[in-house]
């Protein structure tokens, strides 16, 4: 397809969106030209890019001194909801004559009067002018000229043909994507899409009928392919000519499809409410239909598909009982169909995706056993499926996501050997799947996931060799998608992921270098990536991640300015975020994230008055998501992380009563999230958690009996999660941590034989880590912590010559440590006190 659009006037939208997405406040913007088509082009492509930031372009045509005056009223005084929209003012360029350049000059004039209020707007303004006229600006209103952002001359359009504005958009995405017509076939698709709307578009006669199942086919499609410019660009087309057309030219059942594809557009870019309605609609409709027909098949499934698509959005807007509700009336067709069609294939695969549905938000309500039991019947189904297939490729993949579901399940309720024994079985298939297609994109991706599962479990196992190289063989699959597609964005973020879930290793070995060029090449990708997706909120959200990840890494190097200036960035986004999405509640809680990491940074540095007040916004965030959700199980616990880190403030401020008071609240939460989630791993330690943060308040106003109980009983909850975990290194750690506690008390209270046995007991674990984490740095570091607090109580048993033993052990940890990073903060403090300590005995 020819390219219509000249690769100087897709430069200039280049630069205009960019600058709109850095500048969140006024700017002004002169553009000059004179190819009316360029113009209106320029205009309908900066208008659709905001269309992702939930925002539009307000463009007002000029063409005579009352609609001047109309317009300035708009601009000065906006209505509610459209203060931040960007402004496009245009005088008209058709039969130009004295009364035009009139309205032209008093434009310039009246702007120039007003340029501080002008100012106050903070809104982007767009002047399109002549070019002929570029000169005058400046002279006729020379004030305004000066607080101008940019001065832009807009290109010819190509004017070989009479083209389409979508068939530029599809030159740009073959010049951002690559020819992924091999691995895709989108390009083609959408090619042949355009051909058929532009010959509909350009029939002078009686309007032909368009396969309208084609474009509500293919923007689905362009969506799983993060085609967003483009999915728009169709739907667009197909609402046009829906409105063009007889009612009885569309079908019902296109209609429940294209109120589906609408509110997939929406949910895509963040408007989740806008989805919602969108998908009512198409819920109403195959309501309808279902009457009509007598419950045929075929409506009844329309009917299903549209409560998932409700239940979706009440999922991801916290509501997970009417999400339930919705995908259990969904899976109750869904039997309903299986019997009627007499178990076919097709029948039972949808039964099979509703049975996840369901027990998919049974898990998020820490229902584990219940969607356990789900996820198993799931697997029976596909099992089911491969044989009636004669194990056809696509039965593989659904018994090998089957899997996986239920390898999730045993991985939350802390079962690791039997969640790796299941993501084995699932990587298996998907290893003969990827034989078996030749190689194909979905497959390698599908393999990509299944090594990332599995070092999953090996970095939860503590074994981060094995863990890294896992990681490694899925980055290297995801290079090579990256080649295959073109660089297509689905194919740039999973190798996001990649990157990133290597430098978590890296981070965990101590390798600080290493692990912050993986965040920053990550970084680096996150950014490419909002460019080609035009700051869709996907996009965004990965940005804020990476900007994080590199800040942890900062933080833990000790350079603290530079990783809350990387924190504050991302709360920007997240901020952003919140807007965009009117709220939703995963963007509340990324918002609460970033509140709590700009906060710890705060208290790292001294500002605790700072970070009560960061912590402060993200407790209000925590009751608000609670409410949200209807007090969903993660809205709990983030509620309880709230209390705590408001508590942790009121603690170092010397406010214990308070700090008291906040962790018991907390601990009562994770008591109700302990019975809510039936005993889980996750659960129990949070609770202990809980308990040892009150004990350690009863420590310091002197209460010892009553924090050695809270440490006791914390010591019992570690002691119940190694067995559940089946002596999982983080389980192992937490013990080691609640034997030391205990032991902290006895030697406090002068039982300096039960101190000295609880700090021995400690020790063996402690070496235990180290041997099973092959010395990651973590592991060194808490082993060191043993050994200064055996050295502190040789010195109180008056054994000087097993204190320094100790302590020289300590040194010689901090010494390893160091020579693994230097720049450590942490690593360099075990040298100093453990010289400290060591000084301290010389006679």
């Amino acid at each position: 397809m020819r390219d219509f659009v000249s690769s100087e006037l897709y430069a200039v939208l280049r630069q205009i969106r960019l600058r709109l997405r850095r500048t969140q406040t006024f700017s002004l913007y002169y553009l000059f030209g004179n190819d009316f088509q360029s113009i209106q082009w320029l205009q309908k492509e900066i208008d659709n890019s905001l269309h992702t930031q939930a925002k539009r372009l307000i463009v007002r045509r000029i063409e005579d001194t009352h609609s001047l005056e109309s317009a300035f009223r708009e601009l000065l005084l906006p209505t509610k909801g459209e203060h931040r929209f960007p402004i496009w003012f245009e005088v008209s360029q058709s039969d130009k004559n004295e009364a035009t350049h009139h309205v032209e000059d008093q434009l310039l004039l009246r702007l120039n009067e007003r340029r501080a209020q002008l100012v106050e707007t903070a809104r982007p303004v767009f002047l399109v002018f002549d070019a002929a006229i570029s000169l005058q600006c400046a002279i006729v209103a020379p004030d305004l000229w000066s607080i101008r952002t940019s001065v832009i001359s807009i290109p010819q359009f190509k004017k070989n043909q009479s083209p389409s504005i979508d068939e530029g958009i599809t030159n740009q995405a073959s010049k951002r994507y690559g020819n992924f017509k091999d691995s895709t076939a989108l390009s083609g698709e959408l090619d042949d899409w355009l051909g058929l709307w532009n010959q509909w578009l350009n029939a002078k006669e009686e309007k032909p009928l368009l396969p309208f199942g084609v474009g509500l086919s293919l923007v689905p499609a362009l969506l799983r392919h993060r085609l967003h410019s483009q999915a728009q660009t169709v739907h667009a087309q197909l609402q046009q000519y829906l409105q063009t057309m007889k009612e009885a030219d569309v079908s019902e059942t296109h209609r429940v499809r294209y109120f589906g594809v609408k509110g997939d557009v929406s949910r895509a870019l963040g408007n989740l409410d806008g989805a919602k309605k969108s998908y009512e609609v198409s819920l109403e409709i195959s309501e309808r239909l279902v009457k009509l027909t007598g419950g045929a098949p075929e409506a009844l499934r329309d009917l299903s598909v549209s409560l998932n698509k409700v239940a979706d959005i009440d999922q991801s807007l916290g509501r997970l009982d009417a999400a339930r509700e919705g995908y259990a009336k969904s899976l109750a067709l869904r039997e309903q169909l299986r019997d009627l069609r007499g178990g076919a294939p097709e029948a039972l695969r949808d039964f099979w995706v509703s049975l996840n549905k369901v027990a998919d938000i049974d898990r998020a309500l820490g229902r584990l056993d219940a969607a356990r039991e789900g996820y198993a019947k799931s697997l029976a189904l596909s099992e089911q499926l491969r044989e009636l297939t004669g194990g056809a490729p696509e039965s593989l993949r659904d018994l090998s996501v089957s899997l996986n579901k239920v390898a999730d399940i045993d991985r939350a309720l802390g079962r690791l050997d039997a969640a790796r024994d299941g993501y084995a079985k699932s990587l298996a298939l998907r290893e003969q799947l990827r034989d078996l297609t030749g190689g194909a994109p979905e497959s390698l991706r599908d393999l990509s996931v299944s090594l990332d599962n599995v070092a999953d479990i090996d970095q939860a196992l503590g074994r981060l060799g094995a863990a890294r190289e896992g990681y490694a063989k899925s980055l290297a699959l995801r290079e090579q998608l990256c080649d295959l597609t073109g660089g297509a964005p689905e194919a740039l973020r999973d190798l996001w992921v990649s990157l990133s879930k290597v430098a978590d290793i890296d981070r965990a070995l101590g390798r600080l270098d290493a692990a912050r060029e993986g965040y920053a090449k990550s970084l680096a990708l996150s950014e490419q990536l909002r460019d080609l997706t035009d700051g869709a909120p996907e996009s965004l959200r990965d940005l804020s991640v990476s900007l994080s990840k590199v800040a942890d890494i900062d933080q833990a190097l000790g350079r603290l300015d530079a990783a809350r200036e990387g924190y504050a960035k991302s709360l920007a986004l997240t901020e952003q975020l919140r807007d965009l999405t009117g709220g939703a509640p995963e963007a509340l809680r990324d918002l609460w994230v970033s509140l709590n990491k700009v906060a710890d940074i705060d208290q790292a540095i001294g500002r605790l008055d700072a970070a009560r007040e960061g912590y402060a916004k993200s407790l209000a965030l925590s009751e608000q998501l609670r409410e949200l959700t209807g007090g969903a199980p993660e809205s709990l616990r983030d509620l309880s992380v709230s209390l705590n880190k408001v508590a942790d403030i009121d603690r170092a401020l010397g406010r214990l009563d308070a700090a008291r008071e906040g962790y018991a609240k907390s601990l009562a939460l994770t008591e109700q999230l302990r019975d809510l989630r039936g005993g889980a791993p996750e659960a129990l330690r949070d609770l202990s958690v809980s308990l040892e943060r009150v004990a350690d308040i009863d420590r310091s106003l002197g209460r010892l009996d009553a924090a050695r109980e809270g440490y006791a009983k914390s010591l019992a909850l570690s002691e119940q999660l190694r067995d559940l975990t089946g002596g999982a290194p983080e389980a192992l750690r937490d013990l080691s941590v609640s034997l030391e506690k205990v032991a902290d008390i006895d030697r406090a209270l002068g039982r300096l034989d039960a101190a000295r046995e609880g700090y021995a007991k400690s020790l063996a674990l402690s070496e235990q880590l180290r041997d099973l984490t092959g010395g990651a740095p973590e592991a060194l570091r808490d082993l060191s912590v043993v050994y200064e607090r055996l050295g502190d109580l040789a010195i109180e048993e008056k054994n000087v010559g097993m204190a320094r033993q100790w302590f020289e052990q300590e040194l010689a940890l901090g010494q390893q440590l160091i020579s693994l990073n230097p720049d450590y903060a942490d690593f360099q403090s075990i040298v100093r006190v453990a010289r400290e300590r060591l000084a301290s005995l010389s006679p």
